[in-house]
Formats: C-alpha cells, structure tokens, sequence
C-alpha cells in the first residue's frame, strides 16, 4: 500500500534489516544499479517480486547509479501510486510493474 511504502522511507533503518542490503553493481567503471541481498521472503521488496540477487537498474523511470540517485528517487516515491522496477535478473533485462493501493 502508499501507507506502508511511506512508512519505509520514513523508517529506512526497519527496511535495511532482516538481511537486507543494496550494494552498486560496476561494470567497466560504471554504476548499471543496485544488487539486493535479501534473506527474508516477507520483506517488503520481496512481496512487490524483487527476488535475491536482482540488480536494480531503475525505479519509476529513475536511475540507481550510486548512492545519490536513492535520494531523488526517494522524493519520485513519496507519492506515488504506482511503482516500475527495472531489473536484471539471471543476465535477463525485466520490468517488475505494482499498483499501490491507498
């Protein structure tokens, strides 16, 4: 839902446990994304179809090529109501599209 999106970019701390983490992605000395490491099937990226090892590429159109970008992604996300996740997975480019309920 927007309410539990909102939730986690208010409260980042609760989202980055349970054996969570973003690490760059570097390709001939460029960030392509962000590869997540998640542990927990009931994170919340997780129940949106994020799997383990994904490579973020983008998100609502917004490039993750290094840490910055989360900041302006960050204000794309606030209120939204509809989340487009660009993803390389198993060397496979796919996009992962979720409508958010209120």
């Amino acid at each position: 839902t927007q309410r539990e999106l909102r939730n986690i970019l208010d409260n980042p701390g609760q989202f980055a446990g349970k054996g969570f983490r973003m690490k760059p992605v570097l390709r001939e000395g460029e960030i392509v994304g962000m590869r997540v490491t998640m542990k927990d099937a009931s994170h919340p990226l997780a129940r949106l179809g994020v799997q383990d090892g994904d490579i973020v590429r983008s998100l609502n159109g917004q490039e993750l090529n290094g840490p910055e970008s989360l900041s302006s992604i960050y204000r794309v996300l606030r209120n939204t109501s509809s989340l487009k996740f660009d993803v390389e997975r198993n060397g496979q480019n796919q996009s992962i599209d979720v409508s958010l309920s209120e």
